[in-house]
């Protein structure tokens, strides 16, 4: 099993293209709409955890926002630092596990197709509640194995996967409260059936309406909103 950094190294320079099939757009417009509705202009800090190649921060720059970046992966951050405006963002390489950054120091942080690929799952949320300010917002998403793509899935490099159960035990131990929980990739058994139109459509519109029902227990990726629990600066 190679390493997740070697695996996302070799893929810096092709990770865009491939996630600009109808699949990963879907999978995408399905997160940003989940994440607009907690950005916003009103929030001074917001950091993306394993920003990659700035697909997420690009939506957000040139705003009033001061946006933050961190990927463990050298190479991906260079091709952040290609696709996003100057001073649009502060990209940093580091590790989930020993955040780069002083307690309290983010009002949002989000982070999406990442934490399964943490080996310390748990020191990571601690991490997350440590930088958040005190009622602040994360955004996190999870690989969720009561779904149909864990069923389908193969891949050869570190993947974790937790049923909801465990996620929100996860989180309530990091003292991290879920306010609301979201998903993706509810129906749909793989990914290349999106390529047909007629199943396309119906799919597409099945995955918008479910994302934020109580069928995303089923989703492949569980997005779930907490709230910092810690009250005090």
């Amino acid at each position: 099993m190679s390493s997740i950094q070697d695996y996302y190294t070799d893929l810096s320079k092709e990770y865009n293209i491939q996630r600009s099939n109808r699949y990963f757009r879907l999978i995408e417009e399905i997160e940003l709409a989940v994440l607009k509705q907690y950005i916003s202009v009103d929030q001074l800090r917001v950091l993306e955890l394993g920003c990659g190649t700035g697909i997420f921060l690009e939506h957000f720059q040139n705003t009033e926002i001061d946006l933050y970046g961190l990927d463990y992966t050298f190479d991906m951050l260079q091709v952040a630092k290609s696709n996003i405006q100057t001073n649009s963002a502060k990209l940093l390489q580091g590790n989930a596990q020993n955040l780069p950054y002083s307690n309290q120091s983010f009002d949002i942080i989000y982070s999406l197709k990442v934490l399964a690929h943490v080996p310390l799952l748990k020191e990571a949320l601690c991490e997350v509640q440590r930088v958040l300010r005190p009622q602040g917002i994360a955004i996190l998403e999870f690989y969720n194995r009561h779904s149909l793509r864990y069923l389908s899935h193969r891949s050869d490099y570190f993947h974790q996967w937790y049923s909801p159960d465990e996620i929100k035990h996860m989180l309530h131990e990091a003292n991290l409260e879920i306010i609301t929980t979201y998903g993706a990739r509810t129906f749909i058994p793989f990914a290349q059936i999106m390529d047909i139109p007629f199943v396309r459509t119906i799919l597409g519109n099945l995955e918008k309406r479910a994302s934020g029902t109580k069928a995303n227990n089923f989703s492949g990726y569980y997005i779930t909103v907490c709230r910092n629990k810690n009250t005090q600066s």
